[in-house]
This record gives C-alpha cells, sequence and structure tokens, in this order.
C-alpha cells in the first residue's frame, strides 16, 4: 500500500513540474504617462569645432622607407616653407623656417583658433601625396603628419591644396590632379574633398574644373560668388561658380604673376597675394573679384640664387602672417 502510495505521490509530483501551456491574454491597457515638460527655447545650429586627436598624427611612412620626389631639381623636395609677420599686411619682417622638403602651402584658422596648414609633401611620406599640421600658436611651432584621402577612384599623389572652411564647419579641400603628368600640355582637373577633422578627407563626385595646364587653384568667396583662381604658367586665370562646386572661365586677371592666394581684409576688399617671376611676392586688391589693383611695392623679396612663391596668409593678433615657399632659382 506504502508502495502504490509513493508511486502515486511520485507521478503527481512529476504531472506538477511539468511545463504548463501558456494562455493567450489580452495586452494590458494602460493610460499614455503624462509627461509635463517646460519649453526649451530653440537654438540656431552651430558650426561644428573641428576635432583631433594630434596623438594620432603621423606620417605614413618613415624617411627611411620614403619616396623622395628629389628627380626634379626645382621640385617639392628641394623647397623649404617659412612664416614671417606684419601689422598691416603690406610690410612684413622676421623670418622663420617651420618646414623643409614641403611645397605649394595653404593655410586656414579653424573654429577652435588653431592654424591648419596644408601642404605637397616633398619627403614622399605620404600616400596621398600631402601633409596636414596644425599649430595653436600662430605657426610657431606644429604637429605634422600625413592627410589621408579616400578616393573612389583611387587619386592619390593630389598637387597644389586649397582649403576653406564652410559655414557648417567642414573643411573642403581643392587640389590638381594630373592625369598626364608627363605632358606639360595637358588638361588638369581640380577636384574636393572634405573633412571633419581636417586629417581624413573624402573625395566628392565630379570634376570642380579643368583646364589646360591648369595648377595652383586659389578658391575664395566674394560677396555671393566663389572664385577659383588658376596658373597657367605666369598667367592668372578666374573662373566663378554660384555654388563652389562647378565653375565657368571668366577671364585673364593677369599675364605676368600668378600662384595667388586670396583673403578678405575688409567688409567690401579682398587682397590677393601672388608671385611674380622677377620680383617676389606682390599683391592686389579687389571689391568684385574681377578687376584688381595692385599695391605699391613688393612683400616678400628673394635672396639671390633662390624663388619665393605661394604665398599663404592668415591674419592673427595684431596683423597678418604670411607663410610662403622658397625654392632654388634655375638658370
Amino acid at each position: 500500500m506504502k508502495q502504490l502510495i509513493s508511486i502515486i505521490c511520485m507521478l503527481l509530483f512529476i504531472a506538477a513540474c511539468a511545463p504548463q501551456p501558456v494562455l493567450d491574454a489580452p495586452p494590458i491597457q494602460s493610460a499614455p504617462l503624462q509627461i509635463q515638460q517646460e519649453k526649451q527655447p530653440i537654438s540656431p545650429p552651430q558650426p561644428l569645432e573641428t576635432k583631433t586627436d594630434n596623438n594620432k598624427l603621423s606620417f605614413d611612412l618613415s624617411i627611411e622607407n620614403a619616396h623622395p620626389l628629389d628627380f626634379d631639381p626645382a621640385g617639392p623636395f628641394y623647397h623649404t616653407l617659412y612664416r614671417t609677420a606684419s601689422a598691416d599686411g603690406l610690410s612684413f619682417s622676421g623670418k622663420e623656417k617651420i618646414f623643409e622638403h614641403t611645397s605649394v602651402p595653404d593655410v586656414i584658422r579653424l573654429n577652435d583658433g588653431r592654424i591648419a596648414l596644408y601642404g605637397v609633401d616633398g619627403y614622399g611620406r605620404s600616400r596621398s601625396g600631402l601633409i596636414v599640421a596644425f599649430s595653436d600658436d600662430d605657426g610657431k611651432t606644429w604637429t605634422s603628419g600625413s592627410l589621408q584621402l579616400a578616393s573612389s577612384l583611387n587619386h592619390q599623389g593630389a598637387a597644389d591644396p586649397e582649403v576653406v572652411l564652410l559655414p557648417d564647419g567642414t573643411i573642403r579641400m581643392f587640389y590638381v590632379i594630373f592625369p598626364n603628368p608627363n605632358d606639360q600640355m595637358s588638361t588638369n582637373e581640380v577636384w574636393s574633398a572634405t573633412s571633419a577633422d581636417g586629417i581624413n578627407f573624402v573625395e566628392e563626385d565630379g570634376i570642380r574644373f579643368k583646364y589646360e595646364r591648369l595648377t595652383d587653384p586659389d578658391v575664395a568667396k566674394i560677396g555671393d560668388t566663389w572664385f577659383i583662381y588658376f596658373a597657367q604658367g605666369p598667367q592668372l586665370v578666374a573662373a566663378s561658380s554660384p555654388d563652389g562646386l562647378i565653375f565657368t572661365k571668366q577671364k585673364t586677371i593677369r599675364d605676368r604673376g600668378s600662384v595667388s592666394n586670396t583673403v578678405q581684409i575688409e567688409n567690401n576688399k579682398w587682397r590677393q597675394y601672388y608671385c611674380s617671376e622677377s620680383e617676389g611676392i606682390k599683391s592686389a586688391t579687389s571689391s568684385d573679384g574681377l578687376n584688381w589693383k595692385d599695391d605699391s611695392g613688393t612683400r616678400i623679396n628673394a635672396d639671390s640664387g633662390t624663388i619665393v612663391c605661394d604665398p599663404a596668409p592668415i591674419e592673427a593678433d595684431g596683423g597678418w602672417v604670411l607663410f610662403y615657399k622658397v625654392g632654388p632659382k634655375m638658370k
């Protein structure tokens, strides 16, 4: 009997432990939670602050493993960048060397106050062909490394960088691609890429502008119009655009004096620094971007046996700072 009772108890225990079917139940209806929030004023969008981790800024290749551009005795490997300063943007004094084996500089002031400099890497340490450097003391000291360019067309070996800061804090870089680098009469192309951190750029679709023997683009927004000034040998030519992306040729600015850099100096006045092959770096002013009047004198004179070119001015506390290239003068 006890055995029978034990068996019955065991069967009841097993039945109690077996999983039971779950019956569908209607969802519980609950009243929506009422949260009373104080209305906050809507703030206008603020420009992005360029975030850069300088500790991660480095060159793609060491100097020992680099591919220096030393095949041209007048090329970027033999160029040096200097810094000079002026109270009025006309009379410059002092000369500080900042980079060797670097060429074609351009600079912008970031929203956080730093200066970002872009140039051609004559050392050949950068797969993109370009360097980027940052300074928080108006160009006296720098942190530098390789610019990274993501291009679906594998555009490496970019040249002649020109950078502008867009209203939202994005950096747009214009640069030259040489489809036929061995043909001096070839039609060269200006492309563009954008970046949020000033180091990593993504190429935009389409060619901004192309022209025979084009080099050294200089991009500025004057009024509501974007201008691109480009060198064709010693001649400077202007093209314009309503959006900064598609440019149409306008006119020749000057026959002798190219490789320019244009900056705003007053509400309705821009100064264009440019290279004069025989006189050094000169300047001119304009209010419309097409008609320019030369300033008197020369901004930077070349030392004997050298050329000075590729001016890159930027406003600083107490005046202006100008970065420029010095190279050997070829006979």
